[in-house]
């Protein structure tokens, strides 16, 4: 559980390129999400 905080918490901070194609800031963590499943 607390990996899955850590990976949500790099997320919104931009630690990685997932999601930075998102409009705007708080869309970031969903856009990334949405990423991952198409890579699943």
């Amino acid at each position: 559980m607390i990996r899955g905080h850590a990976f949500v918490q790099n997320l919104r901070r931009g630690h990685y390129e997932l999601g930075t194609e998102a409009d705007r800031k708080h869309l970031r963590l969903a856009a990334a999400f949405d990423e991952l499943a198409d890579v699943i």
